[in-house]
């Protein structure tokens, strides 16, 4: 494997990848298993070789790097945190994706409950204008009878 890498990879390949590894930071739009999997599978690319990173390691790298909020969650529960983190690599993926659905599900839902409430003031508000301006027209065509 060493010799296809000497071969058929550039000069320097290695730090590269690790580069990358250590420059990744989990994007608002990208779930939490997306952003391990692209970690673990740049991760892989360095095996057998001096660069590549252990599962406590790249556990530390991808927790210091995820979204302020899915960290903040994890947070929540220092206890739950705890045993998480003395999960092997792949069930603390799963463990933490599932919390990163969760937490993904209850935005949208609270999204959704909130745009139900803003369309329900807005027509509270398009209601109350429309009323104020037959109101207005009201009161302007009464006026203009009177002075005559």
């Amino acid at each position: 494997m060493s010799e296809l890498r000497e071969t058929f990879l550039a000069a320097g390949w290695g730090k590269d990848t690790l580069q990358k590894i250590l420059a990744a930071r989990m994007s608002l739009d990208q779930t939490f298993y997306n952003f391990c999997t692209d970690i673990i599978t740049s991760n892989n690319l360095l095996a057998h070789g001096p660069l590549h990173l252990t599962d406590e390691c790249i556990k530390e790298q991808v927790f210091n790097n995820m979204t302020e909020d899915l960290c903040d969650k994890l947070e929540e529960s220092s206890d739950e945190l705890v045993e998480i983190n003395k999960l092997p690599l792949q069930k603390w993926l799963n463990a933490i994706s599932e919390i990163d659905i969760k937490m993904v599900k209850a935005i949208k839902r609270n999204t959704k409950h909130l745009a139900v409430e803003l369309e329900k003031e807005e027509k509270k508000r398009r209601n109350l204008a429309s009323s104020s301006h037959n109101a207005n027209t009201t009161v302007n065509t009464s006026s203009s009878t009177d002075h005559r």
